[in-house]
Formats: C-alpha cells, sequence, structure tokens
C-alpha cells in the first residue's frame, strides 16, 4: 500500500513514524500532534542499565555477531550514556568486530526500539573495547 511505498523512499528513517494527513480537508491533523508528543516522549526517555542489560542478553542470545579470526563478540554490558537521542554506550571484548558488522547494530537498534518503546525516535549506540573478563580471569 502507500505506506510501504513511503517506507521504502525513507528507508534511513524506517522507524519514524508516519501520520496520514489530508491536505484538503485537515483529517488527521490531531494525529500528528499525538503523535510529535509521543515521539518526543521516547526521545526523552531514560532506561535503566538493568533493564538495558536484560535486552541486550536477550539480543545476544537470539544472535550473534559476526566472527573473525574465531573470536566471537561479547558485550560485557551497556548503559544509557545520553538522551535526544537516546545513546546507549556497549563495552565489548573487540569494538572492531562490532564497527564491521553494520547487520548486527541495526538488529541491536530494532530491538532495542521494540524493547524500551523507542519506536519513533533515532537512537545511538557507541562500542568502547573493555578486557572485563580478560587477563584477571573476571567475567
Amino acid at each position: 500500500g502507500k505506506e510501504g511505498g513511503i517506507r521504502a523512499q525513507l528507508r534511513p528513517v524506517a522507524w519514524a513514524p508516519i501520520v496520514p494527513v489530508s491536505a484538503h480537508t485537515g483529517k488527521g491533523i490531531g494525529k500528528i500532534l499525538k503523535a510529535a508528543a509521543e515521539v518526543g516522549i521516547q526521545h526523552r526517555r531514560t532506561v535503566s542499565t538493568a533493564t538495558l542489560n536484560l535486552c541486550i542478553q536477550d539480543a545476544l542470545n537470539h544472535h550473534v555477531v559476526s566472527q573473525r579470526g574465531g573470536k566471537v563478540g561479547r558485550v560485557y554490558y551497556g548503559t544509557q550514556v545520553s538522551i535526544r537521542p537516546p545513546t546507549f554506550l556497549l563495552f565489548v571484548n573487540d569494538r572492531q568486530l562490532f564497527a564491521e558488522d553494520e547487520g548486527y547494530k541495526r538488529y541491536l537498534e530494532r530491538r532495542l526500539r521494540k524493547d524500551m518503546g523507542l519506536a519513533g525516535t533515532p537512537i545511538r549506540i557507541m562500542f568502547r573495547e573493555s578486557n572485563k573478563g580478560g587477563k584477571d580471569g573476571r567475567k
């Protein structure tokens, strides 16, 4: 339908809500304001570290990041570092593995949008390498 065509044209922001409006009759104008208010709430939303990490672990259990040289990407934990837009920092064993796998980053974005109620706002995910679980044997 029409919405599918619009989404195809707006692929980089496919997560954004689409609100049908008639310029001729004014039908749907109220829905624009309601959608904008909801997106504004999502844009300022904060997610607890515990909730974020449960979501990340569930995502990792369903889809693993690409491997390189036998090394598997691991996320030790994540935290929200900013709002407007919601920005998440994930501490990982190999930043390069995650940086090179755009498909995995998109997968995580989709999961966070769905599971954290961030469907209508841009989000940012950054990766930082951590030696957690490294030489001292801790996990």
